[in-house]
């Protein structure tokens, strides 16, 4: 913990550059106090490119009470992304979802198919809160203070954030780390296509090596509606510097 302190004051001293966001000013600030926790522009921009694999347990849609065991990996080099997942111990090649920085394509037995309207638009809410910080550096947010609140009993700056579409998302921030710890939005659900609430948990940040040093948390968790749907912890996390096009668009996995 004192370690993570120490990394924290480091990251603090580094200068953030005047944001394009508008609004509540002491949003703004607090906002600003995130994207310095997160390594300042530098860390952010070290975040977009990076591997990472996690373990997760996924609740089976309508069956309440039953999960599915996941391993996954994930590849983001700028705005593209690679995710594979293998369900358990199940023979064959993983489902693997890919993002060239234009189009969602998904990878089934050695095919790419197109993943339908639904799946796009929940896979583009997703992005678009993983690129929440990095968007504040280069789009005109919008923010707003909403006070101090108890969310399952941890206390947290909250703030509204309205993306250049009017998307909004609250986002819950540690006043004692400024970390993002919270996050709820509404986006579409990707087997149904209907539109509902999600929750996002980021707990337990801490400096990984192989990343810069840069802090990541160890586990995250999505409710749905206020009830939990996913579980994953993450196993490793490495910045990359040459992460290669072909992975965007290669006709197989990653071996």
């Amino acid at each position: 913990m004192r370690r993570l302190a120490a990394l924290l004051i480091l990251f603090w001293s580094f200068p953030v550059r005047s944001l394009p966001i508008t609004g509540d000013p002491d949003a703004a600030k607090t906002v600003e106090k995130v994207i310095a926790a997160l390594g300042g522009e530098e860390g952010l921009k070290k975040r977009r490119n990076i591997h990472i694999e996690q373990t997760a347990s996924q609740e089976i849609p309508g069956k309440e009470g039953n999960t599915l065991k996941v391993t996954a990996a994930i590849w983001q080099k700028g705005d593209k992304r690679r995710l594979e997942q293998r369900v358990g111990s199940m023979p064959g090649a993983p489902t693997v979802i890919i993002y060239d920085g234009k189009n969602l394509s998904i990878l089934l037995n050695d095919s790419l198919r197109d993943p339908g309207a639904t799946l796009r638009k929940a896979f583009e809410a997703g992005k678009k809160r993983e690129d929440l910080w990095w968007d504040c550096l280069k789009k005109p947010l919008k923010v707003k203070s909403l006070g101090r609140r108890k969310i399952r009993k941890k206390e947290l700056i909250l703030l509204e954030v309205t993306h250049p579409d009017g998307d909004k998302t609250v986002v819950g921030v540690d006043p004692k780390t400024y970390l993002p710890l919270y996050m709820k939005y509404k986006a579409l659900q990707p087997y149904t296509g209907k539109e509902v609430w999600w929750e996002q948990w980021q707990i337990d940040f801490r400096p990984v090596k192989e990343a810069d040093n840069l802090v990541f948390p160890k586990k995250l968790e999505m409710f749905q509606e206020g009830r939990k749907v996913w579980t994953a912890e993450t196993v490793k996390v490495e910045t990359l510097k040459d992460i290669p096009d072909t992975l965007f668009g290669e006709d197989r996995p990653v071996d």
